[in-house]
């Protein structure tokens, strides 16, 4: 259950949060080396999940971001009840 409500975090949440952080800090998504004037948040998705097909390292890590970070906070959460 983990597992698959973090992979749907990441394939859904996780892209979207990325555009807003990037065009609050960066401006505009360019996508690609132009910077077209109908570029939003569907364009990204388009190239996020073109890139998974692809095979892009940076796309699979904000996939498997959220269960990696879960993993770690309840790993981390197990060792202090060891203390």
């Amino acid at each position: 259950m983990t597992l698959g409500l973090a992979l749907l975090v990441g394939l859904l949440v996780m892209p979207a949060l990325i555009y807003l952080a990037g065009r609050y800090t960066l401006g505009p998504y360019s996508h690609g080396t132009a910077l077209e004037p109908n570029s939003n948040l569907f364009t990204l998705f388009y190239d996020f999940y073109k890139g998974l097909f692809e095979l892009r390292p940076s796309c699979w890590i904000v996939v498997i971001g959220p269960f990696v970070f879960l993993t770690f906070v309840r790993l981390c959460r197990l060792i202090l009840r060891k203390l």
